[in-house]
C-alpha cells in the first residue's frame, strides 16, 4: 500500500487541483482519494495499491 500527499498550488483553483489529482490516479489501482480543504493549504491524500 502506498500513500501520497498532493498539495494544492497557489495558482490553481480547487477544481483544477481536484482534476490534477484525479488525473494522476487515472488507470491506477487507487483505493481512496481524500480531499482535505479545511487546512491551509488544502491537500489530497491518495491511497494506492501501486506507485503513481
Amino acid at each position: 500500500m502506498h500513500e501520497y500527499k498532493f498539495d494544492k498550488h497557489d495558482d490553481e483553483t480547487t477544481e483544477e487541483f481536484r482534476e490534477r489529482v484525479e488525473g494522476y490516479c487515472k488507470d491506477k489501482a487507487v483505493l481512496a482519494i481524500e480531499f482535505i480543504s479545511y487546512e491551509e493549504p488544502p491537500y489530497a491524500k491518495v491511497k494506492s495499491f501501486e506507485e503513481l
